[in-house]
């Protein structure tokens, strides 16, 4: 569960993960009665037998599903869906997929429990509290400071980011009642998710001027929300530049899409849209009524709407609302210390200086580079290196579903599809996100996947596809709880690398505090830290036991900052020998050598400033 005051909260055994629980205001709290405080109850063992069943057994469920019957009349449209064939139920799927209720502090649930499912989505139009007129004028950090006076002011808190955090209250500005409800359905059947702007402004409680709704969706199901938009009454604008023009007709503009997705010709980046160019998008299309701007960006076969979000130009974008639940992936940062962090993985081909400056005048600062403290430190969500979607570091607000309105068992906007996407952080060379999209033909969508879960999922025979697969229907089910699980694991370091990165954390931790007076290029740096971390972690693991380290910081003649690390190896342990030669390019001799791989490890870490040296002991 996600927390932008970065507290520790129990961690998953590797081998036997556990679900991700919903959290609660108070852990054991007296005198709350209301079911919209308590966490949901247990799923049921009939539930839970039929999940494990499903697994050991290897057969995969076919799910079908049919729209049982539509409606018209009085300018509305209703469809109900029904689920065919199906081995579990999608309850007991969410339940144990474990899904997260997240907010600021430990603890602290922002959004709706269980209850929910029952209740009318015009249950938001609640009379305004006492608190009310003084909460919504203050910042998050204000109201999380206000949240540790007492249990009474977390639950006035609490309280009041229920009634504030209403998916209505962003898209009253662009539809009215019934195109909610419209949209919000579609929202479940594609997957769509809302980011950008106006993802931000549900987090802030407050509009952003000039912003648009931006909706990300796959390039597949672009034409449904191209339809409910020009249903609506919004108009289509042709988008044209030098490098390139849309069809002026909406029909000529989705088929010159999917005949270029077809035909795989390459369109990652498209000029002019600012905060939206990314690796992954294959058009944009432009709507508008009454003044008011919709973008449908669609993304390509493969890249999955995650994965275009998560090659945004800075962290303070990286928010989404899907059917079920709105999700910051960096609350902290963005809400808190109010900071951006520039993702070095955009795009070459564009300029992201423009929509960094837009979020700059809003209030944000931007931050090229993190100390090494913040790094080397895994109880922050900068630092840690493995994340998947709904984690401790994220806030999660669940979302009330649409009122009669039966889901099928095929939507792509569930939740716990969602729930089984991850992403690498990485550090080395500057701050980035990564993540690797997985697509087979057995699976209703792409998913993104983190370095570490695409590496499990690649090597398990279950998740491969050739022309000869005989799958009797979508695996995504299985996927998604084996994903989940490995996810989790990757979060967990073992007791050698735990050992490393404490061991870093204190050394860096008292340099970084002896240098600070030091000329900003000339301090010790994230790369070197992240750099370090890695190389020593890895020399742990060839060792029968753990080194002793000896950390030592000295400038050099020009001021820079090295790191010399003495690393005593156990008593009698020679230093490892890779094995292996690399044939590298020596400047000196302009010419080719071969070079040992150890040897050659530690020469790139003195390009960074690092000095290693390995020391038998005596």
């Amino acid at each position: 569960m996600g927390s932008p005051t970065g507290c520790d909260t129990p961690q998953s055994n590797p081998a036997t993960p556990t679900p991700r629980k919903h959290s609660t205001l108070f852990d054991g709290a007296e005198g709350l009665s209301n079911s919209a405080f308590n966490t949901p109850a247990k799923r049921s063992n009939q539930d839970a037998e039929m999940v494990q069943n499903h697994r050991s057994s290897g057969k995969i469920p076919k799910l079908e599903g049919r729209i049982s019957s539509t409606s018209r009349g009085k300018g509305k449209e209703r469809v109900i869906y029904t689920m065919e064939e199906a081995s579990m139920s999608d309850d007991a799927v969410l339940d144990r997929m474990g899904l997260s209720l997240a907010g600021f502090d430990k603890g602290l649930n922002v959004g709706e429990s269980d209850d929910c499912k029952h209740r009318s989505e015009s249950s938001h139009r609640k009379p305004p509290t006492t608190h009310d007129f003084v909460f919504r004028d203050l910042s998050a950090k204000d109201l999380l400071n206000y949240s540790k006076v007492n249990r009474a002011a977390r639950a006035a808190v609490k309280a009041f980011y229920r009634r504030a955090l209403r998916v209505e209250s962003v898209l009253s500005r662009y539809f009215n009642d019934d195109e909610i409800r419209r949209f919000r359905i579609l929202q479940y059947t594609t997957g769509c998710l809302i980011s950008g702007s106006t993802a931000l402004s549900f987090f802030e409680r407050k509009t952003f001027s000039g912003s648009d709704l931006d909706l990300y969706v796959d390039f597949r199901f672009a034409i449904h929300m191209t339809d409910f938009l020009v249903s609506s009454g919004f108009t289509y604008h042709p988008f044209e530049s030098e490098r390139k023009q849309q069809a002026k007709d909406l029909a000529g503009a989705l088929e010159a899409m999917d005949n270029r997705i077809g035909t795989r010709i390459e369109n990652e980046t498209i000029e002019g849209f600012g905060e939206y160019i990314g690796t992954g998008i294959v058009d944009v299309f432009s709507f508008t009524r009454h003044g008011e701007k919709v973008q449908v960006i669609a993304t390509g076969d493969a890249p999955s709407p995650l994965d275009v979000i998560f090659k945004f130009h800075s962290t303070v974008v990286m928010n989404i609302i899907g059917y079920s639940c709105a999700i910051s992936f960096f609350p902290k940062a963005t809400f808190i210390d109010r900071i951006t962090v520039v993702n070095d993985i955009t795009s070459p081909r564009s300029d992201q200086t423009i929509p960094r400056k837009k979020y700059e005048e809003r209030g944000w600062r931007i931050k090229h580079d993190l100390d090494p403290v913040t790094v080397l430190n895994r109880d922050t969500a900068l630092g840690v290196t493995d994340r998947f979607v709904g984690d401790r570091w994220c806030w999660t607000v669940p979302l009330p579903p649409v009122a009669d309105f039966v889901p099928w068992s095929l939507g792509l906007g569930q939740n716990w599809m969602l729930m089984a996407n991850s992403w690498t952080v990485r550090h080395r060379g500057g701050f980035s996100i990564r993540s690797t999209p997985f697509y087979i033909p057995s699976v209703v969508q792409a998913y993104a996947y983190s370095d570490k879960v695409i590496n499990e999922v690649r090597k398990n025979p279950a998740f491969r596809f050739d022309d000869s697969d005989d799958t009797p229907g979508p695996i995504d089910m299985p996927l998604s709880v084996f994903a989940q699980r490995a996810a989790e694991r990757a979060v967990v370091e073992d007791k050698q690398d735990a050992h490393v990165r404490t061991e870093l954390l204190r050394a860096f931790g008292v340099a970084q505090e002896k240098y600070a007076e030091v000329e900003l290029d000339k301090q010790i740096t994230a790369n070197q830290a992240a750099a370090l971390l890695e190389y020593l972690q890895n020399l742990v693991k060839q060792l029968p036991e753990l080194p002793k380290f000896i950390f030592r910081f000295a400038q050099d003649r020009r001021g820079h900052v090295w790191a010399n690390v003495d690393v005593v190896l156990p008593l009698g342990c020679k230093a490892p020998k890779s094995g292996g030669n690399i044939i590298v390019y020596d400047r000196a001799t302009e010419g080719y050598r071969t070079m040992d791989i150890e040897e050659y490890a530690l020469q790139a870490l003195r390009y960074q400033m690092i000095n290693v040296v390995l020391k038998e002991s005596a």
